[in-house]
Parts: structure tokens; sequence; C-alpha cells
């Protein structure tokens, strides 16, 4: 799903191979790009231009761009190039890119090697599967690397990282006595003798 959608101000353009799903767009401006629409899902008509252009220049992956009809300036490079790291995903590229010759200035790029679409990443479960397993591949964990699940019996894998996290603040202290946390000077004490202030 590829294409422009006109618009008397500014022309709004859609590359659904290079869309990563980060809903930057329909959480911008739900009336210009309707989330769940049968058909025509992006309105150029809706907003103002320079809304639009945020909301394009927002988009990590460059799936959305523009064309200006008011006079105003098109997109430019950044001043300074950028890479981010996105957790289990791509490289989040902010640069002048130019890749079989176009021109382009934002990029979502494969960082594990599974993406049919390479260079770019394309958000898919084995892709995400992958990414996360070389990423704790790489970090030293045992096991990692496999592209298969992780067996039933590992119930840390199966867990979100919030609910992992909340597990082991849970037992940063220590019931009775000191605290493990850096931050606390004080030893905790039962709840009966704790001071109110």
């Amino acid at each position: 799903m590829a294409g422009t959608v006109e618009g008397e101000k500014i022309d709004v353009g859609f590359s659904g191979r290079r869309c990563i799903h980060s809903r930057n767009c329909v959480l911008g401006d739900p009336h210009v790009f309707v989330p769940n629409a049968k058909g025509q899902w992006i309105h150029p008509e809706a907003a103002s231009v320079e809304k639009i252009v945020a909301i394009a220049e927002s988009c990590p992956s460059g799936a959305i761009t523009y064309i200006r009809k008011d006079g105003g300036p098109q997109e430019q490079p950044p001043v300074v190039n950028t890479v981010r790291i996105r957790e289990n995903g791509p490289l989040a590229v902010h640069a002048e890119i130019v890749l079989g010759g176009e021109t382009f200035f934002r990029a979502t790029l494969c960082r594990c090697g599974a993406s049919e679409n390479k260079p770019f990443w394309r958000r898919q479960p084995r892709q995400i599967r992958l990414c996360r397993h070389r990423r704790a591949a790489a970090e030293g964990h045992a096991g990692a690397g496999r592209a298969e699940r992780p067996a039933d019996g590992d119930a840390d894998h199966q867990r979100p990282a919030q609910a992992r996290r909340q597990c082991r603040d849970r037992h940063r202290h220590r019931p009775h006595g000191r605290p493990h946390h850096p931050h606390l000077p004080l030893p905790l004490r039962p709840f009966g003798q704790q001071a109110v202030l």
C-alpha cells in the first residue's frame, strides 16, 4: 500500500513497506490520519499544513512524506545526523540518505538481519522475536541467539519487561533490617514503628 493523496495546499505520501506502525500519525491527528478506516485513510484537508508537516516529520520510518503546494519550505536534511536504537526494533536514522537514486531524510533500518524488506525494518512478529534474541545474545544471556521461542518453562521470557522490573523492585528491600536501595539512608522498620512525616 503506497501512494500519494493530493490536497489543495499539501500532498501527503505513504509507503506501507516502510511503515513500522509507530502510530505517530494517528495519534498526532486522527482526523487527518484516520485509524482503522476502510479505504481512504489520509485526509490532508482536515488540518493545517503546518500540523501535517509536523506529523509527517515525526514519522521515524519516513513512511509519511509530503510536498507543500503553498510555497512553504519542503523537508530539509537535519543539521545534525542522528541514529537512535528503538527497543526490540530498528535503528531510527534522521539524516540525508541517498539509496537507489532516491533521497530521503528519515528511515528505520534493520539491525538484526531478519527483515524481508532490507535495509528497511518492518514490524513482523518473526522479526521482532529475532531482534529480541539477538539483542539478548549480544548482552551475553544464556540460551540467547536462538530464532525459536524460549521454552515454556522459561517464565522470565514470557512476562513483559515491566512485570519483570516490578518483580525485581519488589525484592530490593529486605523485610527487616537495612535497605538495598542506595537512596534510602535509613533502615526499614516494621509498619507500626515507622515515623509519619
